[in-house]
């Protein structure tokens, strides 16, 4: 060892070189179990602890006599005694040197320098005495560590003080730091030192840089820290990932030990359900930005488009959308352009990943990327382990007990655990119904049949008890709905034995109670079962009996949003909303509207509107409603909708005592010019459909009259 091996009368003064984290203490400790394991003394100093010079001289001087004395080596009295005194002195010393660096003369305050020395410059008796004890070519060896985070103003004094001190025979400094860092903090202290490095050079006689350690050694590294710091991590997941994981030890360490805080919550995972290389990758990212992940991964369409990838097969395709991700990623803070190559591989790898699972629209990549920021109100695990008591006690009082121990556990409230017992309930039904169509012995499958059966006994207790679809404020939505109806659809048209037509039959009541009973707006339901798609038979799964379901829930929840829309007409702008509707939110209320077949024009519905119609001369909102009325079946005379047909409109001008009311109520007390034009247009547009003409009340005959002279001249001028 360099530190070891020079002649007793060279002192010598090594650097070890290497950014934040790349081993510098490592290799500091690794210098003084040998230098100690052969006998030398060590003096391990870190002057970083230091704010002040005459703290950072003091303790300096204190830890080297103190060692020298713990090693058996006499001090001389003079030097205890100065010692003593150091802290009154040491002040009374105060003053500036000029002192000669590399051609350049600098005023630099090394207070304390010149009675540094003298505390620790011994005659020839003292050295012949340390001579003595240091046998066999033993030497004092200073370790000085983490300069580059030492008080940039005591920095300079302490170089100068190594590089005073050049006539201590035995001794050996090993100062550990980032010279690009210490560089930057000399050139800053004084610029004609530049960028400081050329002054390090006449301080540092051997320069040693840190090498990057090999794949082997860091995985041996990164082992060893998840062994003693995370052992539930998968190893050969992060050995495969290994290449992308920071190659600076210490940034290493800190990557796993981040990754620790994860044991509370991956406690309550089947080791099924945590994807390793995703949920490190994904951390990896973090590392880089936090913000990042969170605006990118907080998208539900980002997280699917990112999981589609797995799909692209033409390599040149392929890489524009990955760049594309990369863009979007960096797009949160400009500043992460530095780090776009980093972040492209991790993103590769990612989609590697997912090439091994199945498609999960976005939902894998969403719930690694908030494990522990958003935690799963309810895991596989624990759903398992709940529906083995389910099995063993099929009893509302049973799944309540469950739901307020869970909710007490995870310190949430039980409204919140609803939805995704269901969710739960919903998967692992068709789980099982997926695994019985595979399955190969009969009597397996009737026991799995059985199960799904149970499971779906699960669902009404949730869906009907647990104030999931009922209730004053339901806890399920249309998007539950929508998963219910996709389950049932899923395995419509598996009827070929006894035990599936039973299920089918179960299924369907399901559905048609859900439709019938919830408190939920129907016309939500309504919007997910898109009646106006037409049919849904698909050749081979899906048959007649799948039209005949839709058909059915059209009918039910048909009838409930009919009894919305008649409470509109009383409402004031309650039509004005149908028209200005430009995220189609009320598509179901007009698809029942605009349809002359719909049960809104039948029977005690029918009666209604009549009814309400009378009232337009009395209730203003409600003649508002039948003009806005009035106008939108005048427009969709002309155009449509993609929900109704241009017939639909028809049939409902033609039924004369509808029309009639509709004209009646719309014009049954005087309407402002500017608006008049619009009830013109409706009656020329409706008149070329009845065989009748529309009467205009007295107020209406001269607007009417205007009108009509208007639109003359405007065509005789086309």
């Amino acid at each position: 060892m360099m530190a070891t091996s020079a002649p007793e009368k060279w002192p010598v003064r090594i650097g070890i070189y290497g950014e934040w984290g790349s081993g510098k203490t490592s290799v500091l400790n690794f210098i003084r179990m040998m230098g100690e394991e052969h006998g030398h003394i060590i003096v391990t100093f870190n002057p970083w602890e230091y704010s002040t010079r005459e703290q950072l001289w003091h303790e300096f001087v204190n830890l080297i006599y103190n060692k020298l004395n713990s090693s058996g080596i006499k001090i001389p009295r003079r030097a205890r005694q100065k010692i003593k005194n150091f802290g009154r002195e040491v002040t009374e010393a105060l003053g500036h040197v000029k002192v000669g660096m590399a051609g350049v003369p600098v005023s630099l305050d090394i207070s304390g320098i010149p009675y540094l020395k003298s505390c620790i410059s011994f005659g020839p008796g003292d050295l012949a005495h340390i001579n003595e004890l240091l046998h066999d070519g033993k030497r004092i060896i200073v370790l000085i560590d983490d300069l580059d985070r030492a008080d940039p103003h005591i920095v300079p004094q302490l170089l100068f003080a190594v590089r005073e001190m050049l006539d201590l025979q035995s001794f050996s400094f090993i100062l550990a730091f980032d010279p690009k860092v210490l560089g930057e903090i000399l050139g800053r202290y004084h610029p004609g030192w530049g960028n400081g490095i050329n002054f390090l050079e006449k301080i540092i006689e051997f320069p040693r840089w840190l090498q990057p350690p090999k794949q082997d050694t860091l995985f041996a590294l990164a082992n060893s820290e998840i062994n003693n710091n995370c052992a539930f991590i998968d190893n050969q997941a992060f050995k495969d990932i290994l290449n992308l994981c920071p190659a600076n030890p210490r940034k290493l360490k800190l990557f796993i030990r981040q990754l620790s805080l994860f044991r509370g919550e991956i406690d309550r995972y089947d080791p099924d359900e945590i994807n390793w290389n995703i949920l490190i990758l994904i951390n990896l990212l973090k590392a880089i930005s936090p913000g990042m992940v969170h605006n990118y991964f907080d998208s539900d369409d980002n997280c699917k488009k990112l999981e589609l990838l797995k799909f692209a097969k033409e390599k040149e395709k392929r890489e524009d959308q990955i760049a594309e991700v990369v863009n979007s990623l960096i797009t949160y803070d400009t500043s992460l352009e530095k780090d776009r190559n980093e972040i492209q591989k991790i993103v590769e790898q990612l989609i590697n990943s997912i090439r091994l699972t199945g498609f999960t629209g976005g939902q894998l990549l969403f719930e690694h990327a908030f494990l522990t920021e958003r935690p799963a109100e309810i895991t596989w695990k624990e759903f398992r382990k709940f529906y083995g008591k389910w099995e063993d006690e099929k009893t509302e009082s049973n799944v309540r007990n469950w739901l307020d121990t869970q909710a007490k556990l995870r310190e949430i409230n039980v409204s919140n655990l609803v939805p995704e017992l269901f969710n739960k309930t919903i998967e692992f039904r068709l789980g099982v119904l997926g695994e019985a169509a595979d399955i190969k012995i009969e009597s397996e499958r009737r026991g799995l049949v059985k199960k799904a059966s149970d499971a779906l006994n699960l669902l009404r207790l949730v869906s009907f008890e647990l104030n999931g679809f009922i209730g004053k404020t339901p806890l399920l939505d249309e998007n539950n709905f929508s998963s219910a109806l996709e389950m049932v659809i899923q395995w419509h048209h598996f009827r070929n034995t006894a035990d599936y037509l039973e299920s089918r039959n179960a299924e369907e009541e399901y559905l048609t109670d859900i439709c019938k009973l919830t408190s939920y707006d129907p016309a939500k339901f309504l919007k997910i079962i898109k009646p106006w798609r037409g049919s849904r038979r698909i050749q081979g799964l899906r048959g007649e009996e799948t039209d005949v379901l839709y058909q059915s829930l059209d009918d039910i929840l048909s009838n409930r949003v009919a009894e919305k829309i008649i409470k509109r007409f009383e409402q004031a702008g309650g039509i004005d909303a149908l028209d200005l509707d430009p995220e189609d939110e009320y598509i179901s209320e007009k698809y029942v509207l605009f349809r002359h077949k719909s049960p809104y024009w039948k029977g005690s519905f029918r009666l209604k509107f009549l009814d309400i119609a009378d009232k337009a001369h009395k209730n203003i909102d409600i003649q508002n409603n039948f003009i806005e009325l009035l106008v939108m079946l005048s427009s969709y005379i002309s155009y449509g909708s993609g929900i109704f047909s241009r017939e639909d409109i028809e049939e409902i001008i033609r039924d004369k005592e509808i029309f009639d009311a509709i004209w009646g109520a719309a014009l049954s007390s005087p309407i402002q010019p500017r608006f008049f034009g619009e009830i013109m247009k409706a009656k020329i547009r409706c008149e070329k459909i009845i065989p009748y003409v529309l009467d205009i009340p007295e107020w209406g005959k001269l607007m009417e009259k205007e009108f009509m002279e208007s639109s003359q001249e405007q065509k005789e001028e086309s």
